[in-house]
């Protein structure tokens, strides 16, 4: 029986998960997971399965937030999360695979890595400019016959201007894109947290696009990766309702303070919060993975 102190932890959890979550692009998730298996009296498959409705209530709420924002390519982002699918379901199905020592100091150090990586290689700053168009634009060609090869050649030259007025241009490495996106979706799937810490760190440092950009564009592919894992959950009958209405209400509500503060922070200052972020989570894991 749930106590309601219990309870409580699980609400504040949850709204910590939410701010973070939206504010890095979701390392939240990191803290969410050991949090809860160290302070519910639960089976961790059970718990791992209610996380993912919390995981898909945020990414919603943030992915309706960065829209009116201007700030999602949705082409990008659902191209992007067609190899998360099948990743997060295998990885599902494959839970006890590895252990939660191996999980813990194996994300801790590659969190660490990327968030070093992101520091000293930080992607090109955007162009302020003054216009207010919000459409997503794919650079014009050469010639017009083109256009339907065009359509299919995925790595062009991309610009998006945000409701503020700053222009994003970019060119995606959608490659490189599918194959991480791919092993992050397998990794959520075994652990119930990881994928973000992944997909937004990768997504800015080698498929190219600027963080206020990949940060609203991963939602796309989380809600998918999310849903997926959600759906398989439930089918195997490893989630708690109750649990999981508690921690999606408080990662809502966290997500829309989130977002607010994400879009106010500027653009070279947003790498260094994120990568800021992800190195407190890769120390936090490699700790937690002794303790």
């Amino acid at each position: 029986m749930i106590t309601f102190l219990q309870t409580f932890i699980l609400v504040l959890i949850s709204l910590v998960q939410g701010v973070l979550g939206t504010i890095s692009g979701g390392g939240g998730g990191s803290f969410a997971v050991p949090a809860i298996v160290s302070t519910i009296n639960e089976q961790p498959s059970i718990l791992v399965g209610s996380v993912f409705l919390m995981y898909l209530t945020a990414s919603l709420t943030g992915l309706i937030v960065y829209s009116r924002k201007k700030l999602v390519d949705y082409r990008t982002g659902i191209i992007l999360a067609l190899p998360a699918v099948p990743g997060v379901i295998i990885g599902t199905l494959l839970e006890n695979a590895i252990s939660s020592f191996e999980f813990k100091i194996g994300l801790g150090l590659l969190t660490a890595c990327l968030a070093t990586m992101m520091l000293l290689f930080r992607s090109r700053e955007p162009l302020n400019v003054s216009s207010k168009s919000t459409d997503v634009t794919i650079a014009p060609t050469s010639k017009a016959t083109s256009s339907l090869s065009n359509r299919w050649n995925l790595n062009q030259k991309r610009s998006l201007i945000d409701a503020s007025g700053r222009m994003f241009s970019y060119t995606p490495n959608f490659t490189v894109g599918l194959v991480i996106n791919f092993g992050a979706g397998l990794l959520s799937g075994v652990f119930g947290a990881g994928a973000a810490i992944i997909i937004v760190p990768t997504t800015i440092l080698f498929v190219r696009l600027p963080g206020h950009v990949a940060i609203a564009t991963t939602r796309i592919i989380l809600m998918a990766l999310n849903v997926s894992a959600l759906i398989v959950h439930i089918g195997i009958g490893e989630i708690n309702a109750y649990y999981a209405l508690i921690l999606a209400v408080g990662a809502a509500i966290g997500s829309v303070g989130g977002a607010r503060i994400a879009f106010k922070i500027p653009p070279g200052a947003l790498t260094k919060v994120i990568a800021l972020i992800l190195l407190l989570l890769g120390a936090y894991l490699v700790v937690a993975s002794f303790v």
